[in-house]
């Protein structure tokens, strides 16, 4: 069995596990997510702070979303 969560779940656990990932398969992850149409930079927000991940994901995708 594997657990399947949305999006902004997923794009938090890539943050969690970041040094179990290698950067190609982390930056494309990111990458899709800022592409989505049905991305929820809400729902990001509190699922990053309840992993207490709040300031590394805003700083990235605060970058990603600029840019």
């Amino acid at each position: 069995m594997l657990p399947v969560y949305d999006r902004e779940r997923t794009v938090c656990d890539c943050f969690k596990y970041r040094t179990k990932l290698d950067n190609e398969t982390f930056n494309k992850a990111l990458n899709a997510y800022v592409a989505d149409g049905q991305k929820n930079l809400a729902n990001l927000s509190v699922y990053a702070k309840k992993m207490k991940l709040y300031t590394k994901v805003m700083n990235v995708m605060e970058v990603l979303l600029s840019g």
